[in-house]
């Protein structure tokens, strides 16, 4: 978590993606401004690159969003 760096990550912000681990990380995350391209991780590698690595894992573990035709939920 990089709010409180105590326990691991579960959730990332919407607008800048830094992890966080709980609602009341996410609460103090949220008493600072934030934009899209503000967090920037250990590495120094941009949000967008472990937006991209977080996709890749779910289509991995077999997770992938199959859209459904609407008249399937008729």
């Amino acid at each position: 978590c990089t709010v409180c760096n105590d326990k691991p990550a579960k959730y990332r912000c919407i607008t800048c993606r830094a992890p966080y681990c709980s609602l009341l990380c996410n609460n103090n995350h949220k008493k600072t401004p934030c934009t899209p391209n503000s967090y920037i991780n250990a590495s120094g590698n941009r949000n967008a690159n472990d937006m991209d690595d977080d996709d890749d894992d779910n289509e991995q573990a077999g997770d992938k969003f199959e859209p459904k035709p609407m008249q399937s939920f008729l």
